[in-house]
């Protein structure tokens, strides 16, 4: 039997395995519902990491300011997922202009959709100068 196929035949147990794990707590007993709100600890290296999308921001915006656009990216992206528009925004025109990461007009187009289904102010005109320079248009 193959690597992949044994990999493939054991995802739904190991799926199964982090779930009974995760509900198992960090001691292996199971969890009363007055703990489930407190931050579980992996090996006692601390809380989980909280992302505040706001300070995120800064520093995603600070590390464009200073032309680190990989950086800038990274955060970027990290934030994104979170729903941020400005970093959908963000994203949305480094993809366009190819900073920090190749250039992209598909990559573009997604993250300046989701800014503009935000209202994220200029997204939509930047989504559209997107559209009138694509050379499908």
């Amino acid at each position: 039997m193959k690597f992949t196929q044994i990999a493939k035949s054991s995802r739904p147990r190991l799926w199964i395995g982090i779930c009974v794990a995760l509900a198992a707590g960090p001691t292996g007993a199971a969890m009363e519902p007055d703990t489930l709100d407190t931050p579980l600890r992996v090996a006692d290296a601390g809380p989980l990491v909280q992302i505040d999308p706001a300070r995120q921001l800064q520093a995603g915006n600070a590390a464009y300011a200073r032309k680190e656009y990989t950086e800038a990216l990274r955060i970027f992206r990290n934030i994104a997922v979170l729903g941020v528009p400005e970093a959908h925004y963000r994203l949305g025109i480094m993809y366009a202009e190819g900073l920090g990461t190749r250039k992209s007009e598909r990559q573009a187009e997604y993250w300046l959709k989701l800014a503009s289904r935000k209202n994220y102010p200029g997204a939509a005109s930047a989504l559209g100068k997107l559209r009138t320079s694509s050379p499908d248009s």
